[in-house]
C-alpha cells in the first residue's frame, strides 16, 4: 500500500457553506492510483484562526452530474442500496463457483458456490439491502437478536440422485451451506429509536443443512413446514445472541446430488428476540 498523499490545499479563506443547508463543492484530480488522505483546517486571517463548520463531507467520481445526496457508510466505507436479484439467472450470477485447497493436495477441498457480495440487514430502517422488511419484522421495538436460523433453497430439481442412486442420497433432502455474520461496529436500535456502535466481530455457522422441498416457506408456518424445521440439524443456534443487524455472506457448497441451474431462491427462517417499550403508568 502506498504512502498517503495529498490531494489538495486551498490557501487562503474558502467559505464551505454559505448556510447550514447550503452545499459546496470542490473538484479535484488524482494524478495516479493510491491510498489519499483529506483534512479540513480553518484558514488563518491576521493572525487568528478562522472557524470552521463541517457536516456530512463525502467524495464521489465525477461523472458530470450533480452531486448525488449524502450517504452514510459502515466502518468499512461501504453504504447499503437495493439490488435484490429479480430473477433466478441473476440470482444464480450472483454467485462465483470454488474449490477449497488442501496443503500438499491440489484439488482435494471441496467446492461451493460463494456470493460475490454480503447481503445487509439494518433493523433501525427495518430492510435488507434496503428493501423494507416492515411486513416481517416486528416493527417499533428495539435491541433484535437472533434466536435461531433455518436455510431453505427453493427450486425444483434442485437435488437429483440420477447420478449417485444410493441410499445415503435418496435418504438425504439437504444441502450443506455456510452463513457468515460480519457485525462490526454495527448499529444496536435503543429505547430511544437512536442506533449505538457496538463491535460483536464476526460469527458463523458451519456446513448447516439446508431445505430443499421445493417450495417457499410460508407464514405462519404450515403444519408441514413446522415438521421439516424441526429435523434433526435444519435450525441452527450459532448465531443465538448476536444482532440481527450486520452484513451476512452466504456459501452452498457442492454435492453430486445438487443442480445449481435448478436454483431458483433462497430463504432464511429467523427466530428472533427483542425488547419492546414500556410505557409507566401515570401516578
Amino acid at each position: 500500500m502506498s504512502t498517503p498523499q495529498t490531494i489538495l490545499t486551498l490557501d487562503g479563506p474558502v467559505e464551505i457553506y454559505t448556510a447550514v443547508d447550503t452545499l459546496r463543492t470542490v473538484k479535484f484530480s488524482v494524478p495516479q492510483s493510491g491510498r489519499y488522505r483529506i483534512g479540513f483546517a480553518p484558514a488563518r486571517q491576521s493572525g487568528v484562526d478562522g472557524s470552521v463548520l463541517i457536516a456530512q463531507p463525502q467524495v464521489e467520481r465525477d461523472d458530470g452530474k450533480a452531486p448525488v445526496p449524502y450517504q452514510s457508510t459502515d466502518s468499512a466505507g461501504l453504504t447499503a442500496q437495493s439490488n435484490c436479484a429479480s430473477s433466478p439467472q441473476e440470482l444464480r450470477s450472483r454467485f462465483t463457483r470454488r474449490c477449497e485447497t488442501t496443503a500438499g493436495k491440489p484439488g482435494f477441498g471441496r467446492c461451493f458456490y460463494e456470493a460475490n457480495q454480503t447481503f445487509v440487514l439494518d433493523t433501525q430502517a427495518l430492510s435488507v439491502n434496503g428493501t423494507s422488511l416492515a411486513d416481517k419484522l416486528a416493527a417499533e421495538n428495539f435491541n433484535y437478536r437472533h434466536v435461531d436460523l433455518a436455510v431453505n433453497l427453493v427450486g425444483t430439481g434442485l437435488r437429483s440422485c440420477d447420478e449417485n442412486p444410493t441410499p445415503d442420497c435418496y435418504a438425504n433432502g439437504t444441502l450443506e451451506y455456510d452463513i457468515v455474520h460480519e457485525a462490526n461496529q454495527v448499529g444496536i436500535v435503543g429505547y430511544d429509536r437512536e442506533a449505538r456502535r457496538f463491535d460483536f466481530g464476526e460469527g458463523a455457522i458451519r456446513h448447516g443443512k439446508a431445505l430443499t422441498a421445493e417450495r417457499y416457506l410460508t407464514l405462519p408456518l404450515s403444519g408441514a413446514d413446522t415438521s421439516l424445521l424441526s429435523g434433526t440439524g435444519i435450525t441452527k443456534t450459532e448465531l443465538r445472541g448476536r444482532p440481527l443487524d450486520g452484513r451476512y455472506r452466504v456459501r452452498i457448497y457442492e454435492s453430486p446430488a445438487l443442480r445449481w441451474s435448478n436454483l431458483e431462491d433462497i430463504q432464511l427462517m429467523i427466530r428472533y428476540r427483542y425488547w419492546s417499550r414500556v410505557t409507566s403508568p401515570t401516578p
